[in-house]
């Protein structure tokens, strides 16, 4: 294909917004580059979703090394088209040396860049204008305001290139049908270049594409985009995959290793777009997402199993069920006339195993971060209508340190109180900050929303909350149950005798063999409600039978001392066995209600959960039975 076509755009008699400005314009976010382009390309691509299909959106984020045609295309592509600048001395480096690297963000089931290509021109009567948004305009947002903008955010992509160069490849539909669009931009600064005989002036901003008269570059277009595609070795997209990919070129992603690089994106997406993974009322998800890196896929966990995502999980499930429970599910309301500002849901359980993979090592500045430590969670996760995280804000922790909550807030979908949020946002969507709002009404609205909060996350965490009768608390077990595991205890039954409840205690030990002590593993969330898992070993002895039985009897905190749950006052909640198995899945065991079969020729590891009854603390006896 021929080579691309540059524009550098030249001050106006009136004056230009600048290349610097617009970089500048992010300000100075809490997040680093990578994760705001994963915010800001995901809200995007959420805002331009087909809604009237009401299909999932589907982001892939890809990171590749280009091969050697690649890289020789687009050095080709490029040849003789380098601005005159300290920018363009940049590019023309990068695009000299050894390896030349991409990270692209695509969207699929979405209307992609439409609209007219060029800024000065109107789009037909209900037709966006996306593409000059995007590509064209500076701080321009457009009419949705559930998640992000094609305004000041975009400039992120190009802070997060260190040549301060994008491109992007569109396919989406206008009036004579469907149209692939490829155009290459970058942000430099301003300079001065000689031209017709003269000094100008230059804003630092350049688009790379086909020249349209003076002055106008468009898009390649037709086999000229597709081509562009090819060679690149961008996503292919037949006519009916409209969407955007939007490609960095040489990111700025320091000494990051390949499984780095997958990580942090994982971190990304699951830290702002977990509610969007969470399957809504058609049974799918909102989002789907993937992660490749040089061609390796990496897999992205669904967030109810990644603690603590667990239980923001659980709260949002309150939430869109609009359960009313306070403090742990309301409405919080303001004014009169009464305006309703959003829902909330807190949700508390035992702190859950954190996946290692994802674990981030040292101190961490902010609330979203130190979800991926093992700090337990005590956060509200702030988002508006369209369930895209804004904000994690921190609260004070549960007093038995096992023991954690996370709560959700979000806004209602009225359009007037939505747009008070949102226009309370900084262009990284990051936070809620009255002072950015001049409507003094709306002021009062927010002010309102975070006393509401601070009011309902002290009643969930007030320590004279009402107790559940004759027990104690997960909080208080820790100190009675004294060198047994805090919140959740085991118990070893090896001879007769009696144990702390007063029942005859199962043999744990015979000349068959010995079940040795439970041990604690972890907790888990079943169907939303916390539960224990142990682990039990086997050792074969003597005189080996090929098969043996165990009961097991879940134990509970009661006045004081561990109780079996058959001497429990009627109608309070005991802890049940909920499930029985090897820990490699391979060996025969026949499980059931507090009875199990399994078999005894050889060494064994079973795991026993046991549900988690009303915060009360509880352990787990076991016993050989004939």
């Amino acid at each position: 294909m021929p080579g691309l076509d540059l524009l550098s755009e030249r001050v106006a008699p009136t004056g230009n917004a600048s290349a610097e400005g617009l970089k500048r314009v992010l300000g100075a976010p809490a997040l680093d580059r990578l994760s705001v382009v994963v915010r800001e390309s995901v809200q995007n691509s959420w805002d331009a979703r087909q809604r009237s299909q009401g299909d999932t959106v589907r982001v892939q984020f890809s990171y590749r090394d280009l091969n050697e045609a690649q890289s020789h295309g687009l050095r080709n592509l490029l040849d003789n088209q380098i601005p005159e600048s300290v920018f363009g001395k940049s590019l023309e480096a990068w695009l000299a040396g050894d390896e030349l690297s991409v990270l692209e963000v695509a969207d699929f089931g979405t209307v992609g860049l439409s609209g007219p290509v060029h800024a000065d021109e109107m789009p037909a009567p209900g037709e966006p204008a996306h593409f000059v948004d995007f590509i064209r305009n500076v701080g321009k947002t457009h009419e949705q305001v559930e998640g992000g903008t094609y305004g000041f955010g975009k400039s992120s992509f190009y802070a997060l290139s260190q040549v301060s160069t994008i491109f992007v490849d569109t396919v989406t539909a206008v009036a004579d049908g469907v149209v692939r669009r490829v155009m290459l931009a970058g942000l430099g600064e301003q300079y001065v270049a000689h031209e017709d005989g003269k000094f100008r002036n230059y804003t630092g901003r350049h688009w790379w594409g086909r020249q349209e008269g003076h002055n106008r570059i468009a898009p390649l277009t037709g086999e000229d985009a597709e081509a562009f595609a090819r060679l690149l070795g961008l996503p292919p997209r037949s006519k009916q995959d409209t969407g955007t990919t939007i490609g960095v070129l040489a990111p700025r992603l320091g000494q990051l290793s390949s499984s780095d690089i997958a990580t942090s994106l994982v971190r990304g997406i699951l830290l702002n777009f977990w509610p969007k993974m969470v399957p809504g009322t058609e049974g799918r998800p909102a989002i789907t997402f993937s992660v490749c890196i040089n061609g390796q896929n990496h897999r992205i966990p669904p967030p109810e199993e990644v603690p603590p995502f667990t239980y923001f999980v659980e709260a949002l499930r309150r939430v869109r069920s609009q359960e009313e429970n306070p403090p742990t599910a309301a409405t919080l309301r303001t004014g009169r006339p009464v305006v309703e500002l959003g829902r909330l849901a807190l949700y508390q359980g035992p702190r859950l195993t954190r996946p290692s993979d994802l674990m981030l090592t040292g101190e961490q500045e902010s609330a979203g971060e130190r979800l991926f430590t093992d700090l337990p969670s005590a956060h509200v996760a702030e988002m508006r209508s369209g369930e895209l995280v804004v904000r994690y804000v921190s609260f004070e922790q549960l007093p038995n340190p096992n023991w954690e909550w996370a709560g959700v807030f979000r806004t209602t979908s009225d359009g007037e109180t939505e747009r008070a949020f949102a226009d309370s946002e900084p262009p990284t969507h990051d936070a809620w900050n009255v002072n950015a709002l001049d409507n003094r009404e709306h002021q009062r609205w927010l002010r309102s929303y975070t006393r509401q909060l601070r009011e309902q996350v002290r009643a969930f965490l007030a320590p004279n909350r009402k107790q559940k009768p004759h027990g104690y608390s997960l909080g208080r077990a820790s100190a009675a149950l004294g060198a047994m595991l805090p919140g959740f205890g085991s118990s070893d039954v090896r001879s007769s005798g009696t144990d702390s409840g007063g029942s005859r205690r199962r043999r744990s030990t015979s000349r068959h063999g010995r079940l040795h002590k439970p041990r604690f593993r972890e907790y888990q969330l079943i169907d939303g409600q916390p539960a224990a898992v142990f682990e039990v070993d086997w050792t074969p002895g003597t005189e080996v039978q090929d098969r043996m039985r165990a009961e097991l009897q879940p134990t509970l905190l009661y006045e004081g001392r561990l109780v079996n749950v058959a001497e429990l006052p009627p109608g309070m909640g005991v802890p049940r066995v909920l499930a029985v198995r090897s820990q490699d899945d391979e060996a025969d065991v026949v499980w059931a209600d507090t009875r199990v079969d399994f078999d005894a020729v050889h060494q064994l590891k079973l795991l026993i959960t046991v549900s988690i009854e009303n915060e009360l603390a509880g352990g787990l006896n076991v016993g050989l039975v004939p």
